[in-house]
């Protein structure tokens, strides 16, 4: 009687209380205050939403067991009656404290939102001398949910070469086919590994408007698939990619009965470039052979394109990164060869032709034995004018 007067009693609750809140403190607490089980309850579902209505309820909470203690749970989706969920306890480290976990499997849940209530019951038996007494606590959570029925879900195909808004210098594709979240569930919740198995059939390729052979796969993805291919020679100029598969779509009736279809599915369209052609570098400094007395050289130069990287080589040395026109210092007196490099985003690499120059020292004892002479000669001719004036 009174626990037929219990169940009532939740389904009155549960018709008055609001969705996704605690209808109670989430503690049971008996008359003496002694806490005898703590929540929450709902370990899952949570409030999210999922892309199937196969699901099942996890419980968990902690309770102080004793064996005049005594716990049981039930549940409802949607208003409907409250079903049995079978318990299980386990040792916990803290004294007088018990794991609790219950599961129970859903029926199909339809698209659309939903609300599940857990409710826990904790009868406490006490002996006196009128015989055994009962008292029953409870305590009870709901959560909310959505269930988007995914039917159709696609290979998941991600390009990663050439990619969008690329510029390459070959014509090499790789990407990789996957599976996706819902073929593991389908094989493993749904209709079976044995029933309806999911796989693609067939992966090509189209550019510019032309799809290639397709190639056969054959495969239920347990693993991605890299493919590595080439696209033929393209030429120089702007291209569009997308990837193709074909596969096996699982459709439900509205009877609930399963079927496959052939379907495809495709990748974005990726737009890049393909540049084969180097840059051009130019030398504008100074001519070849030219000869130098100076200590440094002022390096100009000039690019037909944007280049990602710049650099020089000095008498066949380890090439020297620069960002643009730079001076040369340092230069020895002796003849030099210098080569400017331009690497370009595609990753041609462009060369200058290889410019020699020559540097030599300062004439310096030249120069002193000029200004000597011409020292000597002035002081003569002044010696000269002055022996006339006296005569």
């Amino acid at each position: 009687m009174k626990r037929t007067a219990f169940a009532l009693g939740l389904i009155f609750a549960l018709s008055l209380s609001p969705i996704g809140i605690h209808l109670a403190k989430g503690d049971i607490v008996d008359n003496y205050g002694v806490r005898r089980a703590s929540g929450p309850y709902i370990a899952f579902p949570a409030n999210t939403t999922y892309n199937s209505g196969f699901l099942t309820l996890n419980i968990s909470f902690s309770a102080q067991l004793f064996f005049q203690v005594h716990f049981s749970a039930t549940h409802s989706l949607d208003g409907k009656l409250n079903v049995t969920v079978p318990l299980a306890s386990y040792p916990s480290l803290i004294w007088n404290k018990n794991h609790v976990e219950g599961f129970v499997k859903l029926p199909e849940v339809s698209d659309g939102s939903h609300r599940i209530s857990v409710y826990v019951e904790c009868v406490v038996e006490t002996l006196d001398s009128d015989g055994a007494h009962y008292n029953s606590y409870w305590d009870s959570e709901t959560v909310c949910f959505t269930v988007a029925w995914t039917w159709d879900e696609a290979p998941v195909i991600s390009i990663h070469s050439p990619l969008n808004e690329s510029c390459v210098n070959n014509s090499m594709l790789n990407f990789t086919v996957a599976k996706p979240e819902w073929w593991y569930n389908a094989q493993s919740q749904y209709w079976g590994a044995s029933a309806i198995e999911q796989m693609v059939s067939s992966v090509s390729y189209e550019i510019d408007g032309k799809t290639s052979i397709p190639v056969n796969v054959n495969s239920s993805l347990s693993s991605p698939i890299n493919y590595c291919m080439s696209t033929s020679n393209l030429k120089d100029g702007v291209h569009t990619l997308r990837v193709h598969a074909n596969f096996t779509k699982v459709l439900r009736n509205s009877n609930g009965v399963w079927r496959a279809e052939p379907a495809d599915t495709s990748s974005d369209t990726v737009h890049f470039t393909v540049d084969t052609a180097p840059p051009r570098v130019s030398v504008l400094s100074f001519e070849a052979n030219k000869t130098s007395n100076a200590t440094s050289v002022e390096l100009v130069f000039s690019i037909n394109e944007s280049a990602s990287w710049v650099g020089y080589s000095l008498d066949g040395q380890e090439n020297v990164t620069i960002t643009g026109n730079t001076t040369l210092t340092g230069l020895t007196n002796e003849e030099h060869s210098l080569t400017i490099y331009a690497t370009d985003s595609a990753g041609n690499t462009g060369t200058s032709e290889t410019i020699t120059f020559n540097q030599i020292p300062f004439p310096t004892s030249i120069v002193v034995a000029s200004v000597v002479a011409t020292v000597v000669a002035a002081c003569a001719v002044l010696l000269l004018y002055l022996k006339k004036r006296k005569r």
